[in-house]
C-alpha cells in the first residue's frame, strides 16, 4: 500500500509534538530533546524557504 502524504502543516505538528514529547520524557535539554528540535527547526527553515520562494516567483510572475 501506498503511504500516506502530510501536508506541510501536518509534517510540522507531528515534529512538534515528537519535540514535546522526547521533552518530557527526557528533559527539556536532553540530546533527544534537541535533536527533535533541531528536526523541528529544519522543517520550518524549509517551509519559510519555499514560502518566500513561492511568493517572490508569483510576484515577478504578475509583473
Amino acid at each position: 500500500m501506498g503511504q500516506k502524504r502530510f501536508s506541510r502543516q501536518d509534517e510540522l505538528e507531528l515534529k512538534r509534538e515528537e519535540m514535546i514529547k522526547a521533552a518530557m520524557k527526557y528533559g527539556f535539554s536532553s540530546a533527544e530533546a534537541v535533536k527533535r528540535s533541531q528536526e523541528l527547526d529544519r522543517l520550518l527553515n524549509v517551509n519559510r524557504m519555499k514560502e518566500c520562494f513561492s511568493f517572490h516567483h508569483r510576484h515577478i510572475s504578475i509583473q
